[in-house]
């Protein structure tokens, strides 16, 4: 598991996940930082290998909900890019054209979304410094990667495949659809090519690339937020 979370926080976008739960954790020290040292005394012990007990003390204040809100969208953010890379490791392994195929419809989906729960974070992050008015140069910034995201998925929502078409369009283009009317199902079935008895098509191979370019594109808009709290809080 710490090792999914760190190649999460590797990403494009990594740094700005970290900022946030930084800024977070200097509030909860300004509220109780007696909590925050015991806790941290804790983890620098069990790192050189010395057991301690795990009930821990708990803190005297609570944070705001708005930092409640703001973590659980950074969260929300984490299980989504590990989604992510969990699909594209599963694409990059198939042995065959349906599987890979799968892997690359739920890859679509889980970019897609997750351009929203980043939306969210900067929602909550422009709140908690008064950035209104910068909000929406940041969320126009996550959805112009959304929109090319849109553009494959577009076409696979409605049955347009961007990459290699798909059978039933295929059908049509051979004029079988007659014949197979004729036959009827499932006899028409037969004449479809059956995916498992293919290989991955060869653009499949490109998936971990096109991640780490999306991902890259979130950064970079990102980054631009991190340096406008930065001005913020006079840093």
């Amino acid at each position: 598991m710490v090792e999914r979370i760190e190649r999460v926080l590797q990403s494009g976008i990594g740094d700005f996940l970290l900022a946030r739960w930084e800024e977070v954790k200097e509030e909860l020290t300004s509220l109780d930082s007696k909590f925050v040292q015991t806790v941290s005394s804790w983890v620098s012990l069990q790192e050189h290998g010395i057991q301690l007990p795990d009930d821990l003390p708990q803190p005297s204040k609570r944070l705001s909900p708005d930092s409640h809100h703001l973590l659980e969208a950074t969260f929300e953010v984490i299980r989504q890019l590990d989604r992510i890379y969990l699909t594209v490791d599963r694409a990059l392994s198939a042995t065959n054209r349906r599987d890979a195929l799968y892997y690359f419809d739920t890859w679509i989906e889980a970019t897609h979304n997750l351009c929203d729960k980043i939306n969210r974070v900067v929602e909550y992050s422009c709140k908690a410094h008064s950035l209104g008015r910068r909000k929406e140069k940041y969320v126009d910034g996550v959805n112009q990667v959304k929109e090319k995201i849109g553009k494959i998925r577009h076409g696979l929502v409605h049955g347009e495949r961007q990459a290699g078409g798909v059978p039933s369009k295929g059908i049509t283009e051979d004029q079988l659809w007659e014949m197979g009317v004729a036959l009827g199902l499932p006899n028409i079935l037969d004449w479809i090519p059956d995916p498992e008895g293919e290989g991955p098509p060869e653009w499949i191979s490109r998936i971990g690339e096109t991640t780490d370019n999306i991902l890259r594109d979130l950064g970079e808009t990102l980054e631009g937020l991190v340096q406008d709290i930065k001005k913020v809080k006079g840093k």
